[in-house]
């Protein structure tokens, strides 16, 4: 277990090595900003179910 956890932390140190050399060169892009509306805690959440289908009909997968 130690041997994994050496190779994955040293694999995650070379790669964010690689990462910053690129960063340079290309830059980071920038999300949009987007207002996100709070949600209602408030009001029960509903979850929709669709019926049954009837047994004479094929399911298609």
């Amino acid at each position: 277990m130690f041997w994994v956890t050496k190779v994955a932390k040293s694999a995650l140190d070379k790669a964010l090595a690689e990462n910053d050399d690129i960063d340079g060169i290309l830059g980071s892009p920038q999300l949009p900003d987007v207002a996100v509306s709070p949600p209602d805690l408030n009001q029960p959440l509903i979850v929709k179910i669709d019926p049954p289908q009837n047994s004479d009909e094929k399911q298609s997968w």
